[in-house]
Formats: structure tokens, C-alpha cells, sequence
């Protein structure tokens, strides 16, 4: 069973914002995300904090696609740090490990 089979995947319709607030050394900003795949990579990211997230916890989703989103496009700071595996096809892979504190909206109402 996959990380992934374990965390849920918020229902979002296509193209629904969800909103995130992003802390840093100049305040708090709010983001909106609206691609259902890249608020799952987020919301993991967040969840899983030093651990991180690799593509080997979600076989067959593009990890480094939405990595790349959340950098380019809401400017989250993503650390990938490279790791080496053995086995028949040795060679590494990336571990993405977010380095911003970083909460669902709906929580600042808790």
C-alpha cells in the first residue's frame, strides 16, 4: 500500500480554488490553487513536513510536475534533496521536502 492510499485526497471540483496561507519573513500571503493534483501534492507535502514526498509514494503521478507548479507559479520554496537507490536499475530519485510554513485556509477558523 502506498503513502498515498493512506492520505486522502481532498474532492475538489475541476478548476475549485483552494485557498492556503504561506508564511514567511515579509508576513503572510494567501494563495488559491486550483488544479485538484497540485492542492494533493501541497496538502502532502504539508502533512508530511521533513519527510517529504517522493514519486515513489504516488506511482504514477507527476510529482515533479507539481513540485514545479507550486515554485514557478506560487512561489513555495521546495527543497529536493537527491537520493540514491540500489537494485537491478540503481540511480536516484528526488525527495521534495516543503520549507515554508504552510496551512489550509479553513483552518484559521479552528
Amino acid at each position: 500500500m502506498t503513502v498515498a492510499a493512506l492520505i486522502p485526497r481532498k474532492e475538489t471540483a475541476r478548476n475549485e480554488a483552494v485557498t492556503f496561507i504561506v508564511s514567511g519573513s515579509e508576513g503572510d500571503r494567501v494563495i488559491e490553487v486550483t488544479e485538484p493534483r497540485v492542492v494533493q501534492i501541497l496538502e502532502m507535502l504539508v502533512e508530511r513536513g521533513s519527510l517529504g514526498v517522493t514519486p515513489l509514494d504516488l506511482p504514477g503521478v507527476r510529482v515533479a510536475a507539481s513540485v514545479f507548479k507550486l515554485r514557478m507559479d506560487y512561489a513555495i520554496p521546495i527543497e529536493t534533496i537527491t537520493e540514491r537507490h540500489g537494485g537491478r536499475y540503481a540511480g536516484t530519485f528526488g525527495r521534495y521536502v516543503i520549507r515554508a510554513d504552510v496551512r489550509p485556509a479553513d483552518r484559521e477558523a479552528a
